[in-house]
């Protein structure tokens, strides 16, 4: 009749539309199946239906829980696994955050600022020109770019210094540099 018809759609939608927990869910659906199988139980005695109409009428009931109940679970779980993928990309990007602030201190800790973004920008022109020439075999030199600037009234002294580490560990950077010019 039109009555099941109409709380099989009602079964359908408290499943899947309803923006309740999963037991609340379960609870009412539960109550109104059982609320129209009293019901239909009562007209059969009082009516003298069919007993198979009753019978079809509670396994119609029961298909609508049962689908409403599998959607559910299967709705859920396709949240869970997107939630899941979500978090884990967004750790994977403050992780590469990090690794690449961490990068960036050891670079500027090895070389000075200047040259480090002479370096990167070079590397960066490289791979733009390489997305763009993608067909083009890339010549291969023979000497990589020297990042080098000239400085006036600079010297670079290569010596072997006795007991420079000694002499390193206790003086300070200042006094270290003045040391070494006297000599």
């Amino acid at each position: 009749d039109s009555m099941t018809i109409l709380l099989y759609l009602l079964l359908i939608a408290a499943h899947t539309m309803l923006p309740v927990t999963r037991m609340v869910s379960y609870i009412l659906t539960t109550t109104l199946t059982g609320s129209q199988l009293i019901m239909s139980v009562g007209s059969f005695l009082y009516e003298s239906s069919s007993y198979n109409q009753l019978i079809a009428e509670l396994v119609f009931l029961l298909s609508a829980n049962a689908t409403g109940f599998y959607y559910r679970h299967m709705t859920e779980a396709a949240h869970q696994q997107t939630f899941v993928g979500t978090k884990t990309c967004i750790e994977s990007r403050i992780k590469l955050e990090c690794e690449k602030e961490q990068q960036e201190q050891l670079l500027l800790s090895v070389i000075p600022a200047y040259i480090a973004a002479e370096v990167k920008r070079s590397i960066m022109l490289k791979m733009a020109d390489a997305c763009h020439d993608v067909t083009n075999k890339q010549t291969i030199s023979r000497f990589h770019e020297m990042y080098v600037q000239r400085h006036n009234n600079v010297s670079i002294l290569y010596a072997d210094i006795v007991n420079f580490t000694p002499l390193s560990e206790q003086l300070s950077a200042s006094d270290l540099v003045k040391t070494l010019n006297e000599l």
